[in-house]
């Protein structure tokens, strides 16, 4: 056997801001600068490579809304459909998915999966549930997150089975520095989910934009629209509804930045 290693992207290898919160504070881990990582990172691979960039610096923005509308604050309002707390465990692919009907009789405009924590280091701290897979499992280094999907009838959380997977993974040391070190594989989930009713009215909206991966049309592969808002909004909800595969109709959220290791380092390969 031999050892190499594929070439990292020029742009970023990584990057994302991972966060948590509890009922007292939220807690962020930031990417290192070790293996090219960034606070943004929109690498060369992706959009055709229109737009790539890396960014090391930034604000953290925090928003908070409350469930409930008091004095003097604007409550987003009870979830149409909330689950009770339901154990999840990575590593064991039999308890690595959970799937729940919503009952809500339409596709839900907002998808809440929330990640509670159970044990330290990160005890009762709650992660959210990502649209996409952090990263390939058949690179041989830790990774951790849950992912989920969801149509007019279910919504599926699944964590990571291999065993380089966590359903929680948060490091101060190669890729991500912050608080509270942990690789955990028991934790508890709970769905939440809106009706389009019952959240305020899009200012813009538009879900005509055909996408493709591993297009050969540019167009396919980025896309950019504007919104005619004049200012930042407050709020963006971006999806994909899947139209081939194992899950034709189901809505996968994306994510604003890049959360996968794109080289491999020492992978064997067998000797010519």
């Amino acid at each position: 056997m031999a050892y190499s290693a594929t070439v990292r992207d020029p742009i970023c290898t990584y990057g994302g801001l991972t966060y948590a919160y509890s009922h007292e504070s939220v807690r962020f881990w930031r990417p290192t600068d070790v293996i090219n990582g960034g606070l943004v990172c929109v690498a060369s691979v992706f959009g055709n490579g229109r737009n790539t960039q890396r960014s090391v610096n930034g604000l953290a923005i925090v928003m908070v809304w409350t469930s409930v509308t008091n004095e003097g604050a604007h409550g987003l309002g009870f979830p149409d459909y909330q689950s009770k707390w339901i154990p999840l465990r990575s590593g064991k692919r039999g308890q690595a998915l959970v799937n729940v009907t919503h009952g809500l009789g339409e596709t839900p405009l907002l998808v809440d999966v929330q990640v509670k924590s159970p044990n330290a280091t990160n005890e009762d701290f709650i992660f959210t549930g990502m649209g996409g897979l952090p990263r390939d499992d058949d690179i041989p280094e830790p990774f951790g997150g849950v992912i989920y999907y969801y149509n007019d009838v279910n919504i599926t959380a699944s964590a990571p089975h291999s065993r380089h997977g966590f359903a929680i993974y948060t490091e101060n040391g190669t890729y991500f520095t912050g608080p509270n070190s942990q690789q955990e594989d028991s934790v508890i989930v709970r769905f939440r989910a809106w009706r389009t009713g019952s959240l305020p009215t899009p200012d813009f909206k538009n879900m005509s934009f055909p996408v493709r991966a591993r297009s050969n049309d540019s167009s396919e592969l980025y896309v950019e629209t504007g919104h005619g808002l004049d200012g930042y909004p407050a709020l963006v909800l971006v999806r994909a509804q899947l139209t081939d595969g194992e899950l034709p109709g189901y809505m996968s959220d994306s994510v604003g930045t890049l959360f996968l290791v794109l080289f491999i380092i020492n992978q064997k390969v067998m000797d010519p």
